[in-house]
């Protein structure tokens, strides 16, 4: 694979290298008093100002390698960005079928936040750059339903080759942040400080997997998550006192869904004068933040 993936990357650069010499190259920005680098709000850049440090979209530009290929009417190169890129696809083969290659494609909507050249009408797919990590950890996913990862080093190639896009599998942990998660004691006050966390480990690759869950006022419990009809996530969780239980569908960037408590540790009583166990149910709304801002430790989440 490593073998062909090259010859097919030598042939953008060749061309590249080839179109450098005849034709026009982008604009230099080294002029004295060059005004402010320009940023695209959209995810599409115009190659002919691209300079590295510039930023599209929330992504910032790694490194431009572009020239204008004046047989071809139009600007060829390599683009390749830093920050993490949140997606939703699935696992497909490379178009070769000599390549043995783990690649991916994002679906409609996440694949619009993919940077992307002026005119580029190509379907939202790439290769993995670790393709060894990318393999291990995409292997049991079923390619007939979607997945979410996160990619980061999105590598954009313009050659008129057989060069595809790349990007690297992250591996790390997907987290949402919520004004309130468990409630184990009660509904936590808007005054008290901080936010409720889940944490799923490794994110939400495959069909099931684990998630902790961490509300404002300390309390903390591991569950389980299993992805059910239409990309649903069902998470299920227990402690000697307590279960919970939730449903939540999967809206952009958030998690938004009905969950539910029941607890030993604390009762109440019913019309009879009983007391039993506590039981409350709420709409629980998270939306996806960066894991380094939650809180610590998450040793014992693993």
């Amino acid at each position: 694979m490593r073998r062909k993936l090259s010859r097919a990357a030598c042939l953008g650069l060749a061309l590249i290298a080839a179109a450098a010499g005849a034709c026009e190259r982008a604009p230099d920005s080294a002029a004295t008093a060059a005004p402010p680098r320009p940023r695209w709000t959209g995810f599409t850049f115009d190659p002919a100002t691209l300079r590295p440090g510039d930023q599209v979209g929330p992504y910032i530009v790694d490194s431009a390698a572009i020239v204008r290929a004046e047989s071809l009417g139009t600007w060829v190169g390599v683009v390749r960005f830093r920050g993490t890129i949140p997606l939703r696809g699935r696992r497909i083969p490379h178009f070769d079928p000599e390549v043995r290659a783990t690649c991916f494609e994002a679906d409609s909507a996440t694949g619009r936040r993919l940077p992307r050249w002026p005119d580029d009408e190509r379907r939202p797919w790439f290769c993995f750059e670790n393709d060894t990590t990318a393999a291990r950890v995409l292997a049991d996913t079923d390619t007939s339903k979607p997945v979410d990862i996160a990619v980061d080093r999105f590598t954009t190639v313009r050659a008129f080759t057989d060069a595809v896009n790349s990007a690297r599998l992250l591996e790390g942990d997907a987290c949402f942040r919520s004004a309130a998660i468990l409630g184990r004691l009660g509904p936590v006050p808007d005054s008290t400080p901080g936010a409720g966390w889940l944490r799923f480990h490794r994110g939400l690759i495959g069909d099931s997997g684990l998630v902790r869950l961490v509300e404002r006022n300390g309390a903390t419990v591991s569950a389980a998550w299993a992805r059910r009809a239409r990309g649903a996530l069902e998470l299920r969780g227990a402690d000697d006192f307590m279960r919970f239980e939730a449903l939540l569908a999967r809206r952009g960037d958030s998690l938004v869904g009905e969950a539910r408590l029941h607890t030993d540790a604390q009762l109440e009583r019913d019309s009879g004068g009983r007391l039993l166990p506590s039981e409350r149910k709420w709409l629980l709304a998270a939306g996806a933040a960066p894991c380094d801002s939650a809180p610590r430790p998450w040793q014992d989440a693993r």
